[in-house]
């Protein structure tokens, strides 16, 4: 502030000023002046808002972190300074976190603050306050959903032999189903289908003449009749017995009674067999020739009206069932053995 041409400074105490003339002839001249500072005039201000949102009152613009804050405004009037100062407190949420959840598709849904998941995944729900005064609730869960298993197996066991399933022993065929409980407690559902394989004895009629050396498959060096019997295991591992019903021809063919005799009969899978029998002319109208595995399942099934009848559907070892029907309503049976 100028005075006269001299610079006065006030203090921030009220001050008086004086300045005499001192030139001769000249009428002295007193000025007095009382010069007052103060400091700049400010606001304080606090304010709470929740995390998320901002402040910009008061020529604050988008604050959105807690602290404090100053603000230097100039008088468009005065030219005076002014100052803001804002507190601005910001509220963290209050987040629940039920952490890690695991459930079975047969508990669901699985229920949070209300609302439904079934689903795996992160869920995060917001309630959101309805006053500045009080922060947001977070409600999180991490949810792993697992899935009920359903399987199906199929099992081929021995004759006299047990499975174990679901801690029971089964030994005939059929189907079983059972429930199990994984370590996460849910369910998993086996359904077993057993099949019993029947007891494998089969018997092979065949015939030697008189000072004949029957060597037929693993029956060597054999010249009486009588029964023979050789055990095998089969591709499955089960035991198998081969008896041989060896007998003196007396001249009567290929047949006993109705049992067909089979030539070669310890064959190689899909070997063809012989049939070496005059059927009659009324026999082959018609006449059908069916071959069954062990289990009783038809192979093959065709007609054949000619002379000699031969076979070859064998594709796997085990024993067959040949059944040959004819024309008139006869039928013949016989056994075949494949190595």
């Amino acid at each position: 502030y100028f005075i006269d041409g001299d610079n006065v400074e006030a203090g921030k105490v009220e001050l008086t000023y004086a300045k005499l003339a001192r030139e001769t002839g000249i009428n002295d001249t007193l000025y007095v002046m009382t010069a007052s500072v103060k400091e700049a005039p400010f606001v304080e201000l606090q304010s709470t808002i929740r995390q998320g949102q901002t402040y910009s009152e008061y020529g604050f613009e988008a604050i959105s972190a807690s602290g404090v804050y100053k603000q230097k405004l100039t008088s468009a009037v005065t030219g005076c300074d002014s100052v803001t100062i804002l507190t601005l407190n910001v509220l963290q949420p209050i987040v629940i976190d039920n952490g890690a959840v695991t459930i079975c598709t047969e508990q669901l849904p699985y229920v949070m603050n209300g609302e439904e998941y079934t689903r795996s995944g992160l869920y995060k729900d917001t309630v959101f306050s309805t006053s500045n005064e009080q922060p947001d609730t977070i409600y999180q869960v991490v949810l792993t959903v697992v899935q009920t298993f359903e399987k199906t197996i199929d099992v081929t066991i021995c004759h006299n032999s047990t499975y174990s399933f679901g801690g029971e022993d089964y030994a005939e065929t059929g189907e079983f189903v059972h429930t199990f409980t994984s370590t996460a407690g849910c369910d998993s559902v086996v359904t077993l289908n057993l099949t019993v394989l029947p007891e494998l004895v089969d018997t092979i009629v065949d015939f030697i003449s008189e000072g004949e050396i029957y060597n037929k498959g693993d029956f060597t060096n054999l010249t009486e009749p009588g029964f023979y019997t050789i055990n095998y295991t089969t591709e499955l591992g089960c035991d198998s017995v081969v008896v041989l019903d060896l007998r003196l021809t007396t001249g009567l063919g290929m047949l006993n009674g109705s049992t067909l005799l089979i030539k070669p009969n310890m064959i190689e899978p899909n070997e063809m067999v012989t049939i070496d029998y005059q059927f009659t002319p009324n026999e082959l109208q018609g006449m059908h020739v069916d071959v069954f595995d062990m289990t009783g399942k038809r192979v093959s099934s065709k007609e054949i009206t000619t002379v000699p009848v031969q076979v070859n559907t064998f594709p796997l070892s085990g024993f067959y069932s040949i059944r040959i029907t004819t024309g008139t309503g006869n039928c013949y049976n016989g056994r075949v053995v494949v190595k």
